[in-house]
């Protein structure tokens, strides 16, 4: 079967094509809610100009009309006065009776496209509403998560509510829910890996507006306090790691049935919807890999920041990583980076050995296969001395101790990055007695906006092969799945997806003209619709993909 792309110079749209599960929202048209029982119409955008429908919008304004979380406009009025006004315009609404086809925010169309209109017709209160979102709970230590339907609220001055495109798993997360030192408190929104849309910006935000693709992490840089002008560290002190549940300001934008629910480590990213400090906020190119940007907010970019800035590795040195996970991945690939000749991998797991060479691994050690303590076996592959560098990424107590014993005496580093659930771990002092050095390490030293930008940057360019982390995916709303999926052998990173995530792709695949244009898949272009096999849309789909549009981009095309 074929598809086509509709264009703004049709005339019409039948009700065949409105009930087709593969058409959406089409260029020269809106989608909009009305009335109470939020009834859905498309209403072609020249409406916008009528003055009549003008009064509509400037009613949205004054009682509660704002931009609809789902990608449509609000409208209060009761339908059958919606109805008698369209009446009298050029076209008509049509109304569609599914959800999933709202592709971009019509507030930000309206902003974009029509700067000339009357301030009313897109000057929405969004900053003032609250919504009710679908998003992870968990209630209780030990408990399974739930998906519950929550409130955000607007952000306050200095914050960003943030819609979610798409979250990952960190370790940390699920010991964190079992009762881990580095979370304060339920019921909890998880997650602090992810990426999304500004959505609503407060006042005093200077960097960031509407639309700009962000990635929410858990150490903010302010630039002015006397760690961040040391340059020593990346542990802010106007904005530090934060394990209190609560924004700065020491409340939460998130409730659920009259109790108020804490935020992980300031990002909640297990939401469809989460706010978010805007110093806690990088703001990222919009075409970048959505699954990779969630990678780099937290594990790929804490393992290659250790590398860089904490045990800032050097050319011709060697290196011991324990344990290869998204964190120990990225630290082989820094180390790799910085030109470390012998990189040693130790995991349990088999499928890690070839993860590992993919990223930069030279040698593989699995303990189970010897009976002799892992830092004995790395040193019969350092020539019986040690490695310069290791780094321990599991959070195992006892790995925290082989990995420093597997360093060199006297100048040996190791860089502890893995969380232990305890916060008191085993340790042979006679080991860093002989002059090794032992170095935490909390988001591999990056800072947020100085570094964690070059990672990001290195991202888009696809330096890293961060492809070979993704291995499995769940929506939202089967967020326990992915829970599951971590006990998996071949399992490094699910990636957690929002519908929204799914509404950028398609906007992304249906109306890329010029890309259409350049492809082979022997496409026709006409001024008004695309005609191709399904195969090849689906083939077309998948490689989008993998080069996501963001919303500057989308709203280009709408021009």
């Amino acid at each position: 079967m074929g598809f086509r792309i509709l264009g703004t110079r049709r005339a019409s749209i039948s009700a065949t094509e409105v009930s087709s599960k593969r058409f959406v929202v089409p260029k020269g048209y809106l989608a909009v809610y009305v009335g109470d029982k939020m009834r859905r119409f498309m209403i072609p955008i020249s409406y916008l100009n009528e003055p009549s429908f003008q009064a509509l919008l400037s009613q949205a304004e004054d009682e509660y009309g704002y931009d609809h979380p789902a990608g449509g406009l609000t409208i209060p009025c009761r339908e059958d006065e919606f109805l008698n006004i369209t009446s009298g315009l050029n076209g008509i609404p049509i109304e569609f009776r599914f959800c999933d086809t709202h592709t971009i925010s019509c507030f930000q169309v309206l902003e974009t496209k029509f700067r000339t209109a009357p301030s009313h017709s897109f000057q929405f209160k969004a900053k003032t509403l609250a919504f009710s979102i679908a998003t992870a709970v968990c209630w209780g230590l030990g408990m399974t998560l739930k998906l519950e339907e929550i409130q955000v609220d607007p952000p306050k001055s200095g914050e960003v509510r943030v819609k979610m495109l798409c979250a990952s798993i960190c370790h940390t997360d699920v010991s964190g829910i079992q009762g881990s030192p580095y979370v304060n408190g339920f019921p909890l929104v998880p997650g602090h890996e992810g990426v999304g849309v500004v959505e609503t910006v407060g006042d005093e935000v200077k960097n960031l507006k509407e639309g700009d693709m962000v990635i929410p992490t858990y150490i903010g840089e302010c630039g002015h306090c006397r760690n961040c002008v040391s340059g020593k560290t990346n542990l802010c002190l106007t904005y530090p790691f934060r394990i209190t549940g609560f924004m700065p300001d020491n409340t939460s934008r998130m409730s659920c049935r009259g109790k108020k629910l804490k935020h992980t480590w300031t990002c909640a990213t297990w939401s469809e919807y989460t706010v978010v400090n805007a110093n806690y906020l990088l703001k990222v190119d919009p075409g970048i890999n959505l699954a990779h940007a969630s990678f780099i907010s937290c594990g790929f970019s804490t393992g290659y920041g250790a590398a860089w800035k904490e045990a800032q590795v050097e050319s011709g040195s060697s290196v011991a990583v324990f344990g290869l996970g998204a964190v120990g991945l990225g630290a082989i690939s820094g180390a790799k980076m910085l030109g470390a000749t012998k990189i040693i991998g130790i995991d349990t797991n088999e499928m890690k050995r070839e993860k590992g060479k993919a990223f930069g691994m030279t040698d593989f050690i699995n303990p189970q296969d010897s009976d002799k303590p892992p830092s004995e076996l790395v040193k019969e592959l350092s020539d019986g001395f040690g490695v310069d560098y290791s780094f321990e990424c599991t959070g195992v107590p006892s790995l925290i101790s082989e990995s420093l014993a597997a360093t060199k005496m006297g100048t040996g580093k190791a860089i502890s990055i893995g969380a232990p659930n305890e916060p008191i771990v085993p340790f042979n002092h006679t080991t860093i007695l002989a002059g090794r050095t032992l170095k935490g390490s909390v988001f591999g030293g990056l800072k947020t906006m100085s570094d964690l930008s070059i990672v990001a940057d290195k991202c888009q360019k696809e330096e890293f092969p961060l492809q070979e982390l993704f291995t499995h995916e769940v929506p939202l709303t089967d967020i326990s799945k992915a829970f599951d999926l971590l006990k998996e052998p071949n399992c490094v990173k699910s990636e957690i997806y929002s519908p929204f995530k799914r509404e950028v792709i398609r906007w992304k695949t249906c109306s890329l003209q010029g890309i259409l244009d350049s492809t082979s898949l022997g496409m026709k272009v006409g001024s008004s619709m695309i005609r191709g096999s399904q195969n090849a849309f689906d083939s077309l789909q998948h490689t989008l993909q993998d080069t996501l549009l963001g919303v500057p981009q989308i709203l280009k095309l709408l021009r």
